[in-house]
């Protein structure tokens, strides 16, 4: 290409496919972010929602809400109250502390 026709098709072709580029990686970016503080805000709301019914719960029912396992085999289980007010937080997991629980 030694016109200057196809200097400048070249020129402009590279100087297209960078701008599409960049325009590609800001908005990958910014998609990305929007989705990660999304996902925070619905752990957030869930886990203050969880906090909620552990706290009621230790007001109302004035015991433990974990109801502990006979043997090792079998895991301490979730007394039925708390269980069934805890089908309001999607897809909780719960991590306790023996000391503490």
């Amino acid at each position: 290409m030694r016109t200057i026709r196809g200097r400048l098709t070249l020129a402009y072709a590279i100087a297209l496919g960078a701008t599409l580029l960049l325009f590609a990686a800001v908005m990958v970016s910014s998609s990305r972010q929007s989705a990660q503080r999304v996902l925070q805000m619905r752990v957030e709301s869930s886990g203050r929602l969880a906090a909620r019914i552990f706290e009621q719960a230790g007001a109302t029912f004035y015991q433990s809400p974990i109801v502990a396992g006979d043997s090792l085999a079998r895991p301490p289980l979730l007394s039925a109250g708390i269980a069934s007010r805890l089908t309001a937080v999607p897809g909780f997991v719960l991590v306790a502390d023996a000391n503490r629980l």
